[in-house]
């Protein structure tokens, strides 16, 4: 698995670098960006930008939940982190 993902993560920076992207953000499919004050990821990044920052790396927290019924899996008010 971890070859196929660096092949098809090295294959998206080769299609970002091609088309002009500023930024590329390597999550998995199950997986969730969500800035905390709720803002924009195109804002957030074009703020990176103009502080001089190109790399950025983001703490993951993995979220379990406390009941089978969960009426929404990112934003649960109970999960455990």
């Amino acid at each position: 698995k971890m070859a196929r993902q660096q092949l098809n993560a090295e294959r998206g920076l080769r299609l970002a670098e091609q088309k002009g992207c500023d930024w590329l953000l390597h999550i998995d499919s199950d997986e969730l960006f969500h800035l905390r004050q709720g803002g924009q990821a195109d804002d957030h990044f074009a703020s990176l930008t103009r502080a001089g920052i190109h790399h950025m790396t983001y703490t993951n927290l993995e979220a379990i939940q406390r009941t089978v019924e969960v009426a929404d899996p990112f934003f649960d008010e109970d999960p455990l982190f």
